[in-house]
């Protein structure tokens, strides 16, 4: 079947049935339809806090040319502009925001611990004995000792 993101599917635009996530009368994969309802938040969340007059023909444009133009992830948008963006006239302001490397690896850090593996047995019965042993130097050197 065909994914209702249409063009915009980064998955090729097919989408099996049984894995597919119906909202109304269309199939979307399940992070197609995640992207889509964090595009309407964002445009949901800029309206709420900077109460602007922006027309939303406009607001979605900036969104969709984020996401889709310049491959931001929506989540990440949506961080910038709950967290980081202090005051907008518009949304298409966001952008300096959004290219601050200084933020972007701020939110890489806050995702990583957000997204701590954790495993169901110890990690060292997977492993033999022999890789899991850590060789100690026996000899110092003149690193070592200052």
């Amino acid at each position: 079947m065909k994914c209702g993101y249409g063009d915009k599917c980064k998955y090729g635009g097919e989408v099996e049935k049984d894995k597919a996530v119906k909202i109304g009368n269309r199939y979307w994969h399940k992070k197609c339809a995640k992207e889509k309802d964090l595009k309407n938040r964002i445009i949901e969340e800029f309206y709420t806090k900077f109460k602007s007059n922006e027309p939303m023909v406009s607001a979605r444009k900036a969104v969709s040319k984020y996401i889709h133009e310049m491959n931001y992830e929506a989540e990440y948008v949506l961080y910038c502009l709950l967290y980081k963006a202090k005051k907008l006239n518009s949304l298409h302001g966001l952008i300096y925001t959004l290219n601050n490397d200084k933020i972007y690896t701020e939110y890489k850090k806050l995702k990583a611990k957000a997204n701590k593996v954790e495993f169901d047995q110890p990690v060292n019965d997977y492993f033999d004995e022999e890789v899991v042993k850590i060789k100690t130097k026996k000899d110092k050197r003149w690193g070592d000792i200052i």
